[in-house]
């Protein structure tokens, strides 16, 4: 029984110390299905990591755009409220001169 268990100890020793080397020889070749598939999957790859970058590139125009488009109608807005502002200041002063005249004809008949 030793002798038994020393040839398996033996023989048990050889195939693992044995294995790497016929790991990295024994290569299996990829079929023209395996090689079909590893290229469809990597065209696939390409094509999402296109998509995506096309997708990204995209979003930071459109971003872009509705920022311009705020800023302008901010703009726009400004201006408006000037415009605004000006003519109530023109509509005061002028009613206030009116006014100062009325005030002074009935100053002046009295």
């Amino acid at each position: 029984m030793k002798r038994t268990l020393a040839f398996l100890v033996a023989g048990a020793f050889a195939v693992v110390s044995a294995a790497p080397v016929f790991a990295s020889s024994a290569t299996t070749p990829t079929t023209p299905a395996e090689k079909k598939v590893e290229k469809a999957a990597d065209s696939a790859e390409k094509k999402i990591e296109k998509t995506e970058k096309k997708a990204t590139t995209k979003m930071e125009k459109t971003a872009d755009t509705a920022e311009k488009k705020i800023d302008k109608t901010a703009d726009t807005a400004e201006k408006k409220i000037e415009k605004t502002e000006k003519k109530a200041v023109k509509k005061m002063d002028k009613t206030a001169d009116k006014a100062e005249k009325k005030a002074e004809d009935a100053a002046a008949k009295k």
